[in-house]
């Protein structure tokens, strides 16, 4: 096992068919896929690489400020901790619900 972590940091984390190749190139280790596998699965440095995606959260828009025009340029959006920032429309993308979505055609 620890050869195999060692080969495993010498072939610079690449996954376990990697570090079975590294093994392979000096030692002879019955099982060395399932035994690389393991090394690959318990070594902290690739669980960090794997990480899992996190959901991005949508913000709410709260004020509309339309412009002498009648259009709408700037608004205010709350975030999820609670903090209201005046944006502008450019920056933002209209996204519609479920039951919006099925009037456009």
């Amino acid at each position: 096992m620890l050869l195999v972590r060692e080969s495993h940091r010498h072939a610079l984390h690449g996954g376990h068919l990697r570090t079975a190749a590294e093994v392979r190139k000096r030692y002879w280790v019955i099982g060395d896929v399932n035994v690389s596998r393991r090394v690959v699965h318990d070594c902290i440095i690739c669980k960090r690489q794997r990480g899992k995606p996190v959901n991005q959260k949508m913000a709410e828009v709260v004020k509309l400020y339309p412009g002498k025009d009648d259009l709408v340029r700037v608004v205010d959006v709350r975030f999820a901790d609670d903090i209201v920032v005046k944006r502008p429309v450019t920056k933002l993308i209209l996204l519609m619900k479920g039951s919006e979505r099925s009037d456009v055609s």
